[in-house]
Order: C-alpha cells, then sequence, then structure tokens
C-alpha cells in the first residue's frame, strides 16, 4: 500500500509540475507574460519587510488580521513587495498582477475594519429602462461595485458561513455565484452526507472595498474553507479560515490532529468546475493541497490529461501569501452583465467586450441619449452607465454634454471622463468650474486640471482671485469649498517655480485653510520647506518679498530637492539628482508631500518613464518605483 501511496505522490506532483511549466500539450492556452501590476487573488502578498533605511515617515502598520482565528495558524494579511517577473519564467506561471490588473493593489496598511457589519456601499447605477433581471456585477473585481446582489443564507443545510465572519455582513454576490456556492454544496453533501461547505468573505451588500481584501469588490468572490475530518474521518467545523500544515493538511483542533480531506475537497472542485451557467475563472490554493486532491483523483480514475487540463484554473498564484487556509474561487462575468459593464482580468488587463452585440448595441445607445435627449436627468445618468461600459471614442459626446449641461449634471461628465481616463480642454474645465455652483462639479474639474501640462497654470492664475465658497450637505456634516483655495492646490500640482510667483500673495488670505495651501502650493512648487508652518497661521507682513528674496538664492527646483533630502540626513553624494542615488528619491516618495511629489517627478524624469504620480496613497508608487528600477537594473535599460 505504501509503495501505492508514493507512485501516486509521484504522478501528483509530476502533473502539477509539468502543468507549471505548459509542458504538456493541449493544456489551455498560453497565459502571456506579466504586465505591470500587484497581485491575484486579493489577498496581500508575500511580505519581504517595511521599507527601512528612508528618514521621516514609513509605508509600514499593523497587518490586517483575520478576526477570530482558530489557532495560531490562521491567516494574518500583511502587506509588501511582490516579486517581479525574472528571465526564463515559465509562462504558465500565474503571477499577481496577471490577474488583478495593473493598479489594483493596496500595498500600504489595510484600512481600519470600523464597526461590523460593513456599511452597504451606494453607488450609482441609474434605472434607463433597459430590462435586465436579478444581479448585475459592474467594473471587475478590483475596482467594481454590485447591484441587487443576491444574499447567502448564513446557515444552511450543507453550506453555512463560519461563525466569526457572520457578524461582517459579507455574504452577498450575484445570483450566478450564490447558486453555484449551494449547488456545489449540495453536491458534496449528497455524496459525502451531513458535509457542511465553510464559507468566508463573499462581497458586502452592494459590493465596493474590503477591509481584508483587494479584490471581493463585485459579487464574483468567494473564499471557501477546507474540509478538514478526524481520524474517523469525520468533519470538523472551524470557527474561520485557518491555515493548514503540509505536506498533508493538518491542523490542530481542540487537542486533535485533524486534516484536510481530499475527497471531499475534490468533489467540490469537481462540482464548482462542471457547474452549468456560470463559469469559474480561477480557483485559488497551494500547491501541496493540491497535490493531495490529485493523488485522489488519480487514485479514483482521473486521467492525466484530465488534472493538466485544470492548470490554467485550479493553482497557487506565485508571487502571494499560501493559500493553504482556504479556497479563493472567481466567476466570469455573466453574457449579461457584461452589456452593463462588468468586466473580467485576464493576463493583467481587464477585458472590455467590445465585440459582444449586447454591448455594442448598450453603448451605442447610451450615446444618443447623450445626443438626443432632452432630459438633462436621463443625459447625467446615460454619461454616468457609459463610463461603466469604457467604449472607445466615447470622448467627443462627453465633451458636447459639457459644452451645454447645467448644475449638478455636468459632475456625471467629469467623471465619466475622469474614469475613462481622458483629459477634456482646460479651458473646458475652467469655463465649467466658473459658470458651477456644484461643490462636487467644481472638484472634480479641479481634479481633472491636476492631470494637465504646466501651460494650463495661466487658465488658472485668474481664479486665484475667484473668492466663492460652495457647500453641500453631507447629513451629518456640511462639506465646504474655497475655489482660490483648489486653485492654489493645483498651481501647486502642475505649476513651475516661476508661478509662486503668483502664490506669495494668497498668503495673506484671511482664510487659514486658503493659506494653508498657498503653503502647500509654495512647498511643492519649490521641494522645500521655504516657510515655517507658523506662516500658515499668522499671515506675514510682506509674503510677495519673503518669496521673492528666497527664490533668488533657490533657482533650481531639483538642487532644492536633494538639499532638503539631505537636511533629512538622506547620504546624497551630488548637488543634483543622479540614476546612482535613485533609490534614494524612492525612498523619498513616502516623505511629506512636497518630498514626495517632486521625487515621483524627478525619478520618472530621471528615467523617462510617465508613472501617475499620487500622493493619496504613498505606497503604491513607492512599491512601483522599487519594482521598476529592479528591472532596470536586470535590463540595464532606462535613461542615462
Amino acid at each position: 500500500m505504501r509503495w501505492r501511496v508514493t507512485v501516486l505522490g509521484a504522478v501528483a506532483g509530476l502533473v502539477l509540475a509539468v502543468a507549471r511549466c505548459g509542458c504538456l500539450p493541449d493544456g489551455g492556452p498560453d497565459l502571456p507574460p506579466a504586465a505591470a501590476g500587484p497581485q491575484i487573488d486579493g489577498h496581500f502578498p508575500v511580505p519581504s519587510g517595511s521599507p527601512s533605511g528612508a528618514p521621516g515617515t514609513g509605508s509600514g502598520g499593523s497587518p490586517a488580521g483575520e478576526v477570530g482565528a482558530a489557532s495560531s495558524t490562521a491567516r494574518s494579511d500583511a502587506p509588501g513587495p511582490l516579486p517581479t517577473r525574472g528571465p526564463g519564467r515559465p509562462p504558465h506561471v500565474v503571477r499577481a498582477e496577471e490577474v488583478e490588473g495593473p493598479g489594483h493593489v493596496r500595498r500600504g496598511p489595510a484600512p481600519e475594519t470600523g464597526s461590523l457589519p460593513l456599511p452597504i456601499t451606494s453607488r450609482r447605477f441609474p434605472d434607463l429602462g433597459f430590462q435586465r433581471h436579478g444581479s448585475v456585477s459592474v467594473g471587475s473585481v478590483a475596482d467594481g461595485f454590485l447591484v441587487d446582489g443576491r444574499e447567502l443564507p448564513l446557515v444552511g443545510i450543507s453550506a453555512a458561513v463560519f461563525p466569526d465572519y457572520r457578524v461582517r455582513g459579507t455574504n452577498w454576490g450575484t445570483d450566478e455565484l450564490v447558486e453555484l456556492i449551494v449547488t456545489a454544496a449540495e453536491s458534496v453533501a449528497a455524496k459525502y452526507p451531513g458535509s457542511v461547505l465553510q464559507v468566508a468573505n463573499l462581497a458586502k451588500a452592494g459590493g465596493g472595498a474590503l477591509p481584508w481584501s483587494i479584490s471581493h469588490k463585485a459579487g464574483r468572490d468567494v473564499d471557501f474553507g477546507f474540509y478538514v475530518v478526524d481520524d474517523l474521518g469525520a468533519q470538523v467545523l472551524l470557527p474561520a479560515m485557518a491555515g493548514l500544515r503540509p505536506p498533508l493538511g493538518e491542523i490542530e483542533v481542540d487537542g486533535r490532529t485533524c486534516r484536510f480531506d481530499p475527497a471531499r475537497n475534490w468533489t467540490l472542485v469537481e462540482a464548482l468546475l462542471g457547474a452549468r451557467g456560470v463559469e469559474v475563472q480561477y480557483v485559488f490554493v497551494a500547491d501541496f493541497l493540491i497535490r493531495r486532491m490529485f493523488e485522489h483523483a488519480i487514485a479514483s480514475g482521473a486521467s492525466l490529461h484530465t488534472l493538466e487540463q485544470l492548470r490554467p484554473v485550479l493553482r497557487q498564484p506565485r508571487g502571494t501569501r499560501s493559500h493553504n487556509d482556504h479556497f479563493h474561487v472567481r466567476v466570469k462575468c455573466s453574457v449579461a452583465d457584461r452589456a452593463e459593464g462588468c468586466r473580467d482580468i485576464v493576463a493583467g488587463a481587464e477585458i472590455v467586450p467590445s465585440d459582444d452585440p449586447a454591448w455594442q448595441e448598450r453603448v451605442a445607445t447610451l450615446i444618443r441619449m447623450l445626443d438626443e435627449e432632452d432630459d438633462p436627468v436621463r443625459q447625467a445618468a446615460a454619461a454616468t452607465r457609459l463610463s461603466y461600459l469604457k467604449p472607445r471614442g466615447a470622448g467627443p459626446v462627453l465633451l458636447r454634454f459639457l459644452r451645454r449641461c447645467e448644475d449638478p449634471h455636468c459632475r456625471a461628465g467629469l467623471q465619466a471622463l475622469s474614469t475613462l481616463g481622458l483629459r477634456p480642454p482646460p479651458d473646458l474645465l475652467v469655463e465649467v468650474i466658473g459658470r458651477s455652483s456644484d461643490l462636487d462639479t467644481v472638484r472634480t474639474a479641479f481634479l481633472l486640471l491636476r492631470r494637465q501640462k504646466p501651460a494650463v497654470v495661466k487658465l488658472l492664475l485668474p481664479l486665484l482671485a475667484d473668492a466663492r465658497v460652495l457647500t453641500a450637505d453631507r447629513g451629518p456634516y456640511k462639506a465646504r469649498l474655497v475655489v482660490r483655495k483648489e486653485a492654489c492646490l493645483a498651481v501647486g500640482w502642475v505649476g513651475t517655480l516661476g508661478d509662486g510667483d503668483s502664490i506669495a500673495p494668497v498668503l495673506s488670505d484671511p482664510d487659514p485653510d486658503v493659506r494653508v495651501a498657498a503653503l502647500w502650493s509654495l512647498r511643492a512648487l519649490s521641494a522645500s520647506e521655504v516657510f515655517p508652518d507658523a506662516m500658515a497661521e499668522t499671515p506675514p507682513a510682506d509674503p510677495v518679498a519673503g518669496w521673492r528674496a528666497w527664490r533668488k538664492s533657490h533657482k533650481d527646483p531639483a538642487r532644492n530637492l536633494v538639499e532638503s533630502l539631505k537636511g533629512l540626513g538622506y547620504p546624497l553624494r551630488r548637488t543634483r539628482p543622479e540614476p546612482s542615488e535613485a533609490r534614494l528619491f524612492v525612498k523619498a516618495i513616502l516623505e511629506a508631500d512636497h518630498i514626495s511629489l517632486n521625487a515621483q517627478r524627478t525619478l520618472n524624469s530621471m528615467f523617462d518613464r510617465k508613472v501617475s504620480v499620487r500622493l493619496e496613497d504613498k505606497a503604491d508608487p513607492h512599491w512601483l518605483w522599487n519594482r521598476e528600477l529592479s528591472r532596470l537594473k536586470r535590463g540595464g535599460r532606462g535613461k542615462r
């Protein structure tokens, strides 16, 4: 018997090894090389430690652990950099970035959980009279949301949410996903009576971000606990997901050694992959547990060819923490949902189903509504819905809408342009700001202006004299927007050192918020502290004279940045930024805004790149630039 188990284990291991390198024929489509981006199933990648050596702030923080872990082996999600693709990587090893897509990653500390259950997400999905039935998954698993989702019962006959997870409110999914969970659990219970599939997170009502995951936003992801049995073969239920030890998948429960049951878990996988009406895109699980299921499958008569066919779907993704505590299952967009804006991620890219007739018809209908409707409410709704579909060529119709729209409907057009990554003409944005009294419209227009080139400053300068204060009722509080404050911030984002001459007079503004914005802008333009914080509290007598005197001896922002970093303890040896010291500028991304902003711009200029400059989550560009420098070092590429 022992030799038989050994042989089966060797065969299963061979199948796994072959599946990784893609050596067997007819094994499914090749996955292209990794695109730039993050990790895989919505959980944090393997940590490699917090950034060290950078003076000032860091991107560390307490990792976000799973609530109610069953034992010390329960998983603890921890942020950390993701290993990148090295030379010669087999083409069939799925990397994190190939599954989540570029830009969809949280590399800093997870947000606070707050009170449970999680609040319901409220996202605009205006009803335009289109016929639809049931739930709708909008967007991708990493940035989407859920409309009219179905609730999975917390406790059912053959499937139940983990006890420690029932308070979260994360038991919502698409109709297809919830139906899949129930039918797959029933299949296992039919073969092994009394079996209960333990379920962790799906999505929250309405979808959107979860504190524990990067994905799980669009109602198409679910985490399952494993079927675990004792020495007598009876299932043992756990209070939460818990890690199993290789090679057998063992875990201590109440003083007993229990283990992964390959029979029940393989039956679950078969039921998931064989379901009708829904297509499973991925089942992520640790390699040693796949090996155990393959041993069982081979002993039960499964062929090597059958198992090898599963390799694009059933796997442990590279670059993430071992999936030794759960199955992560993702289903593809339904045909109906694709016409509503649902997008799968394949090989690192969101797939816009532009060849789908239903999608094409919906896009054409929405464009006609934007151009021909008389009702501004329906026009704004059409702009919003159009942004979810992400069609190419929607820019002209959205710009026509913006030129004639009125408050508060212009906001929908601006947000659609922002979502589609389009840059409207800056003069149009300034025009919208000038004629709008809607706070959200004006704020969105300013955010779009920050994406423009320095030439836009000449359009922003007149807004420094705009004394309007816009407000909006937010329920428990009232939001406030000061136009000249936003203009100051925008100049700081896109301007040059000389534009500080127009910002300096604003330091005398009677509004302290405007003075703080002016000081921020001067620091951003100069890459230096310039003036102390106290200057924003007490307006100076002649800020223009003070600024000009300082600028006379600090004419080069690049040198200013180097001097600022030296003052913070950075061991820079050059007087200007040099590629040989690029790692120090990457560390500087985690510093104060004016340092971070200029460090990111310097790196883009140094290596002729166009990496997005971000300040709201500095861990993102910090991670991206660390990865980029590693690639440049390996490939010898970059601007010299």
